[in-house]
């Protein structure tokens, strides 16, 4: 079953693969930066589903990635990482059958309950899709892999956030390396830079100062949008970057204060003085 377990190694069998006694702290570094560098791709908006692991080496990668997505401890990336085993999932035909059977979760027999606990990320896998009778779903042949997904996306929810409370402080660093910030390549000249700032995803920290700073006065005085339009903006901003959560109720607040008093964005110059560490943590990240 070793194989099996490359290809799912968030099931509780794949215990037997890893070391006894696992010590975090003895981690090699390559291979904590290879485990980082992988979750930068499948957090990405094009994940590679194609690499190939021996199954240990996959069940480590997979335990050192679910510690450094819960480092980052935002509900997008959960959602991320568990929709590429999804995906994977679905694409590894050949497994369903041992994949479902180990999971419990017959698709020709699914009882209502078991069924109602698994998030369902597909369409095909809507009850409205499906006969239920006697109190089972039924699943026909050609939906096994949709279901398996959502199995498999289902199970590694459920093991987000990890217990990262003992975890080394090198992780933190390179689960902050994981985070795949793009940017587009617009102007940086004037307002340029904040223009830049809008178009980032996966800015994990300093949120906040950056809307207060930059973002929530450009869209309310430079752009002139209405403050209900500011904070439809900021949502969607939020949606894509990662950290901590920004209350909307401080964000509408904010924007209100903006439009009241006119205020302008600062200027990079002076953020730069007043707090140095936002800016260089934007420079580094390549978003400035």
């Amino acid at each position: 079953m070793s194989d099996f377990y490359a290809l799912f190694p968030f099931l509780p069998g794949a215990r037997r693969l890893l070391p006894e006694n696992l010590s975090l702290d003895l981690i090699p570094e390559q291979v904590l930066a290879s485990a980082s560098s992988r979750l930068k791709n499948i957090l990405s908006k094009r994940p590679d589903y194609t690499t190939v692991l021996s199954a240990r080496e996959e069940v480590f990668h997979y335990v050192l990635m679910r510690l450094l997505v819960s480092i980052l401890g935002t509900d997008y990336y959960y959602d991320r990482f568990a929709r590429y085993y999804a995906e994977r999932t679905r694409r590894q035909a050949a497994h369903l059958d041992d994949f479902l059977a180990e999971a419990g979760a017959d698709p020709e027999f699914l009882d209502v309950p078991t069924y109602m606990s698994f998030r369902h990320i597909y369409p095909e896998t809507k009850l409205y899709h499906l006969p239920v009778k006697g109190g089972q779903v039924f699943f026909p042949r050609r939906l096994f892999p949709y279901l398996a997904g959502t199995v498999a996306y289902s199970l590694v929810r459920s093991s987000l956030p990890a217990d990262v409370s003992d975890v080394p402080p090198a992780f933190k660093d390179y689960a902050r390396a994981a985070v795949p910030v793009t940017v587009s390549s617009g102007p940086t000249r004037g307002w340029g830079f904040v223009k830049r700032l809008l178009s980032a995803e996966g800015i994990p920290d300093g949120k906040k100062r950056i809307l207060l700073f930059w973002i929530i006065p450009y869209l309310a005085n430079v752009k002139g949008l209405s403050v209900d339009e500011v904070v439809a903006r900021v949502q969607e901003w939020l949606s894509r970057q990662g950290g901590q959560k920004v209350l909307i109720s401080w964000v509408r607040s904010d924007a209100e204060l903006a439009k009241k008093k006119g205020i302008r964005p600062w200027s990079l110059k002076k953020v730069e003085q007043t707090d140095p560490a936002l800016v260089k943590m934007l420079r580094e990240m390549g978003v400035l």
